[in-house]
């Protein structure tokens, strides 16, 4: 049985490709228009990479080689060869919240989906032309409806494009998807150029709606019930990959059909069946609870493999996916109210409702680091960091003891649902002078960069600790994404989450979205993390409890100045 699993990011499309004792991994840039607050994609230029990833990667395993320049930590053999006239297999997507703007169109006596603006139909999740909607959303949605994302709808969220787009394309038959359904859906039913438009016939139950109090995962396009869609004045449809499970032309988002991971039906392309995919940031979280499935590709596994997790394994688990952004995801058994400043509860991810909760920057912030500083990577960092604590003979948790930084400055998701929140340092400068420790390091030309880069590290655990704490329990972490990969700031984070243990992904961070969707139904690898030894720890902590008062400090200082004077 052969696996492709898709992942569409925001610059970048992957593939990762695999059949008994082979391996293909396959990358495409994606070129993202900016212009203002617009971020858009062309559908045809990404459909057309996704068709040339999945053809080569098919070639290359019939004739027994790899043009691939990276591979994902994994067994198999790259001169392997599969049959492709013989192959079962299954194709899964993963891709970023971001929406695909398509509108009814007739074809000779076919009913079709058309771009509505060529080149520009696929609305990134980053575009921020919706502000004005997002307010006014706002202003008529119930209570309940915004608790279950964090307290606002926000330009980025699908709900807020729709009603931009509406607005934009009047007396158009609009008909929306999410960027992970639209890449499903083209695989089922195939795509045609018109110039620069998409065109694709519409297949039966592709058009979705949603019974009342029915809610869409991250405020995004699927899944709003017709009480919401009312309440916003959307008349527009709604359209997913197919099969969805249906009754009375209204879909249930917790039947089993519809979970991450289950089988929509077949593909244009001979031998494989499309599965339900998601939003990128949760595919290596779902991606266990997924049952494997036969060489038909449909019907589950009976090789006695390993069992899938239960409702009760998952319980107080937290995926922490860092990259860019960080966004975390926690399986809470039996969930049904919403958490202050968590997005949630989902059902219709896994067999067990989800909260989703985030960072909008954390290697974006440590990236603004570098650049503040002439500084190239992280590695150089890290060296002088080293260097100046066999220096001074004392941990950086020590050495910046003096300096205190609430870096949310670009724009806040949670704990706080509040984007008018801004970054906050207390440099420590003249404690730090009398200190004798601190004394020993802050002449030093590098103590500038190192102290920067420290404090964002910081800030990012601690805040990531405070997002924890909003849970029920937290029994365990599993870190993934690029900065996953920095030792230093996964034992803070271990530091300050203990007694759970925190465990990060092995395997390379640039294909995990894509290596999960692959892999459906297997655990990846996982590396037990250290916390900081106790002196450093015990630093940390006794700085949190203040760096927590700094924050609730900004956040009511704020309210304050939005009630006394509107703004």
């Amino acid at each position: 049985m052969a696996c492709v699993g898709i992942d569409i990011g925001s610059d970048s499309a992957r593939l990762v490709f695999e059949a008994p004792g082979l391996i293909r991994t396959k990358e495409r840039p994606l070129f993202r228009e900016e212009k203002g607050p617009a971020s858009t994609m062309s559908a045809l230029d990404l459909w057309r990479a996704v068709e040339e990833m999945i053809g080569e990667a098919i070639e290359e395993g019939q004739n027994g080689h790899s043009q691939s320049k990276q591979v994902p930590k994994a067994g198999g053999d790259q001169n392997a060869k599969f049959d492709a006239a013989k192959c079962t297999g299954t194709m899964c997507v993963a891709a970023t919240c971001s929406l695909v703007v398509m509108e009814r169109a007739q074809v000779g006596r076919r009913a079709c989906f058309r771009s509505v603006e060529p080149g520009r139909e696929v609305v990134v999740w980053m575009d921020r032309r919706a502000e004005a909607e997002a307010q006014w959303l706002n202003q008529r949605l119930a209570p309940d409806v915004l608790a279950q994302v964090g307290g606002a709808i926000t330009a980025e969220m699908g709900l807020a494009k729709m009603k931009w787009a509406a607005a934009q394309y009047p007396g158009r038959q609009l008909v929306f998807f999410e960027l992970h359904d639209w890449v499903s859906y083209v695989l089922m039913a195939g795509a045609k150029p018109d110039g620069r438009a998409v065109v694709v016939d519409e297949l039966e139950g592709a058009v979705v709606s949603f019974g009342p109090g029915e809610r869409a995962m991250d405020g995004s396009v699927k899944g709003w019930g017709v009480d919401v869609m009312a309440a916003a004045e959307l008349n527009v449809e709604v359209a997913g990959a197919p099969r969805f499970a249906q009754e009375n032309n209204s879909c249930h988002q917790t039947a089993e059909t519809g979970y991450f991971g289950a089988v929509l039906g077949p593909a244009t392309r001979p031998g494989f069946m499309v599965l339900r995919g998601c939003i990128d940031c949760y595919a290596g979280p779902a991606a266990p609870f997924v049952q494997r499935r036969s060489a038909d590709g449909q019907t589950p596994a009976q090789d006695g493999g390993s069992k899938l997790p239960s409702a009760e394994d998952s319980n107080g688990v937290v995926s922490m996916i860092a990259g860019t952004s960080t966004c975390f995801v926690a399986a809470v058994p039996g969930a049904q109210d919403p958490i202050p400043g968590l997005w949630g509860p989902f059902p219709q991810l896994i067999p067990c409702p989800v909260y989703s909760f985030g960072q909008p920057a954390s290697g974006k912030l440590l990236g603004e680091v570098l650049r503040a500083h002439g500084a190239e990577d992280f590695s150089r960092v890290e060296a002088e960091a080293a260097r100046l604590e066999q220096a001074s003979g004392a941990p950086l948790s020590r050495l910046a003891r003096h300096s205190l930084y609430y870096g949310d400055k670009h724009g806040n998701r949670s704990p706080y649902g509040d984007f008018s929140m801004d970054e906050v340092c207390v440099r420590g400068h003249n404690a730090a002078a009398a200190d004798e420790v601190c004394a020993k390091v802050s002449g030093d030309p590098a103590w500038p960069l190192v102290l920067d880069y420290y404090l964002a590290l910081e800030f990012l655990a601690f805040q990531a600790a405070q997002l924890l704490q909003a849970l029920p329990a937290v029994s365990a972490v599993h870190m993934s994404g690029s900065q996953a990969g920095n030792a230093r700031f996964a034992s803070m984070v271990a530091s300050m989450v203990a007694p759970a243990p925190v465990y990060v992904e092995a395997g390379s961070a640039k294909w995990a979205g894509a290596r999960a969707c692959a892999r459906l139904g297997a655990a990846p690898e996982r590396k037990l993390v250290r916390p900081f030894p106790q002196e450093s720890a015990r630093f940390l902590r006794e700085k949190y409890a203040f760096w927590i008062e700094l924050a609730n400090w900004q956040s009511r200082w704020r309210k304050h100045n939005r009630l006394a004077h509107g703004q």
